[in-house]
């Protein structure tokens, strides 16, 4: 099976890609379902008490979520990447190192970047969405919220393992490390790829609302990867702003005004803060590359 389809068309490769997340997401829904049943009574429960119970129950929702993510992203994406390749380690760029202070710089990156990116968001809040989409957004933060309300620091820590470090290193192996690799054919499309990659990205999240700043957040781990040529770096970028969200809605889950005042942050009386957090992520951005100059990375 390794590198069965190694050079072969980019539509064969998606497809095959296509078809693996779609069986991986399969499992893991099924695996998920299995866990509720075996704590529940599914003989005296109908099919509506078992879905309420999988929906209202921060056990089973982190569950679902830790399966979701293992078996529906990161084990498609390993297999892809076997199968697409000679050596996986060296198709997702896994195997070469990277500096302090290159993860120092993206680490305040992602530090300053906050008050533009909840300024994005804002404005993406703006824009008008059908009624279906707005009660599916609805359904998914109740779920996220579900899950995070925990006062237990094992919980938090929980959280943390499901939200900050396995879907970040599976959205970027999949994205970043598989679907880029196979839009890539030219390396004067490299920076197309990166974008049209990040867009699928934010689509693939299935939450519209913030979609604008999802998409750019993308980009910018492609533009990590192509700049340091690893994948650790896009993979700790993206733990960092997941880490970010899942503290502080820990740190504040009893003061809602708190809360909603860091996601505001970079808006109404604080939207001074937006034009100074671009100009100091592009001087974080700007060091990245400096550091790691001449590489860049070419998706072959």
């Amino acid at each position: 099976m390794r590198g069965i389809l190694i050079n072969r068309s980019s539509i064969l490769q998606a497809t095959v890609l296509l078809a693996l997340l779609f069986a991986g997401q399969f499992i893991g829904t099924f695996i998920a379902v299995i866990g509720a049943l075996t704590q529940i009574s599914p003989w005296t429960a109908d099919i509506n008490k078992i879905l309420e119970f999988m929906t209202t129950s921060p056990q089973i929702i982190r569950q679902t979520q830790f399966m979701g993510t293992l078996f529906g992203i990161l084990f498609p994406a390993l297999c892809a990447a076997y199968m697409f390749s000679g050596n996986y380690k060296n198709y997702l760029v896994l195997e070469t190192a990277t500096t302090g202070r290159t993860i120092l710089w993206t680490f305040l990156s992602m530090i300053v970047i906050l008050p533009a990116i909840n300024f994005i968001a804002w404005l993406n809040s703006q824009i008008p969405l059908p009624q279906t989409l707005i009660d599916m957004e609805e359904r998914s933060a109740r779920l996220l919220e579900t899950m995070l309300d925990s006062n237990l620091i094992g919980t938090y820590f929980m959280n943390i393992l499901i939200i900050a470090v396995l879907a970040a290193f599976s959205e970027e192996i999949l994205f970043r490390g598989v679907f880029l690799r196979v839009l890539i054919r030219k390396k004067s499309h490299i920076y197309i790829m990166v974008w049209v990659t990040a867009i699928i990205f934010s689509m693939m999240h299935a939450q519209f609302s913030g979609f604008f700043p999802r998409m750019l957040l993308g980009a910018y781990f492609g533009y990590l990867l192509c700049r340091t040529k690893t994948m650790w770096v896009p993979i700790f970028a993206h733990f960092v702003h997941n880490f970010i969200q899942v503290t502080a809605i820990w740190i504040f889950r009893t003061d809602g005004k708190m809360l909603e005042s860091f996601e505001i942050i970079g808006t109404g009386t604080t939207i001074w803060l937006t034009p100074l957090s671009i100009i100091l992520f592009f001087y974080c951005y700007r060091r990245i590359i400096i550091e790691n100059k001449p590489k860049s990375y070419n998706g072959r």
